[in-house]
């Protein structure tokens, strides 16, 4: 503590400068706690299964500021969408799935790391509460259904730790296509 602390702490009854030391106290044991975390993480980044996964949560909560530090700017998204999606299309789409499905969730069953590749088998839940705004499709207005997908393959790519392309595998009645089957929608065309 430096002089000028000290010089206020004299100017005080005997309670008010234990709790001012122990207030002084408490900052410098939070710094100190922050510091060794920041320390920690710097020597114990995440594993590629831990950023996918960290990944896979932040689409399904349509948390495009968490998604947007995971990915690479050019970022693909592949699989369930009529044509790939890059970043900024693939951080709208989390956004517009979270609209229309709030408690939409990725139940994760599998999951293995090899090197820069990740894979998670999981099935997807949720119900359709808002309009979903999906790439290349019209508005959907909420159903209020239900849906349950059978399990999907999802597989990561990463580079530096980061995702550079996500491909999802559905299964026969899943992805957008099992969505929207069990929403009662048909497809255009």
């Amino acid at each position: 503590m430096g002089a000028l602390v000290r010089e206020l702490i004299v100017d005080i009854d005997d309670e008010t400068r234990r709790l001012a030391y122990a207030v002084i106290a408490s900052r410098m044991a939070l710094t100190q706690l922050k510091d060794r975390a920041d320390e920690r993480k710097e020597t114990h980044p995440m594993s590629n299964l831990d950023v996918a996964r960290k990944a896979l949560h932040a689409l399904a909560a349509g948390d495009v500021i968490t998604l947007n530090s995971l990915v690479t700017d050019d970022f693909q998204f592949a699989g369930i969408t009529p044509q790939p999606l890059g970043k900024q299309e693939f951080l709208e789409f989390s956004q517009a799935i979270h609209a229309a499905f709030p408690d939409f969730a990725f139940h994760e069953t599998t999951s293995s790391e090899n090197g820069d590749t990740v894979t998670i088998k999981h099935t997807i839940t949720g119900i359709h509460t808002g309009t979903l705004n999906a790439p290349g499709l019209p508005p959907i207005p909420a159903t209020g259904k239900p849906i349950a997908l059978p399990e999907e393959t999802s597989v990561y790519t990463l580079k530096d730790g980061k995702v550079v392309r996500m491909q999802a595998y559905p299964a026969p009645d899943g992805g957008l296509t099992g969505i929207l089957k069990q929403l009662g929608v048909q497809l255009p065309g």
